[in-house]
């Protein structure tokens, strides 16, 4: 028997003991009394939240970075820039996805955290309008002013969001979740001295 064909029967073999007990049911056979349903998970605590984010707001930060570096090389092969750009747009959209879950939360256990939620969404929407821009250039070939201007905001924003998410971080005692950078810094991956 070839691996495909064995694949292919411990998948059937499975499916079928799935379904046993269904079928079991509506042959009318006994069963053990159900279990009670296992206790919900209980939601991710903030900081799981501000640790996530921050691995990603410091990961979009060195992408930013790399893509200012090599400037040099991509104008000669565009096409470089490509991928690292879709890492910058969904770098960023995982760390809005973290803020947007963590504004979900706040709203009801810790209120006053919500403006400096917002803040830290704020400067990542705008630096993820930006990356969408440098993708878009990055597919037709357009790097020059317009591209390290966009790439330059794109960083400001990110730098903002960081300095922001340091501030959220304290006030929810969770300095130590900041794993992206260093928050004893003034600047992040990104800044290069």
């Amino acid at each position: 028997m070839s691996g495909g064909a064995s694949r292919g029967a411990a998948l059937a073999c499975g499916f079928v003991l799935a379904l046993a007990p269904a079928f079991a049911q509506m042959a009318g056979a006994v069963q053990a009394p159900a279990q009670p349903p296992a206790a919900a998970p209980e939601a991710p605590a903030p900081q799981y939240w501000i640790a996530d984010a921050s691995i990603f707001l410091g990961s979009a930060l060195h992408t930013s970075a790399v893509m200012a570096n090599e400037q040099f090389p991509a104008a000669q092969a565009p096409s470089l820039y490509t991928d690292q750009a879709v890492y910058l747009v969904n770098a960023i959209q995982r760390t809005i996805d973290d803020m947007s879950a963590l504004e979900s939360s706040a709203v009801a256990a810790n209120p006053q955290a919500v403006p400096a939620i917002r803040a830290v969404a704020a400067e990542l929407a705008s630096a993820r309008s930006d990356a969408d821009l440098l993708y878009g250039a990055t597919g037709r070939g357009q790097l020059g002013a317009t591209f390290t201007a966009t790439l330059t905001s794109a960083n400001q924003h990110l730098q903002n969001a960081r300095r922001s998410l340091e501030l959220l971080a304290r006030m929810y005692g969770a300095q130590s979740a900041m794993v992206g950078f260093d928050i004893n810094r003034s600047g992040g991956p990104a800044e290069q001295q």
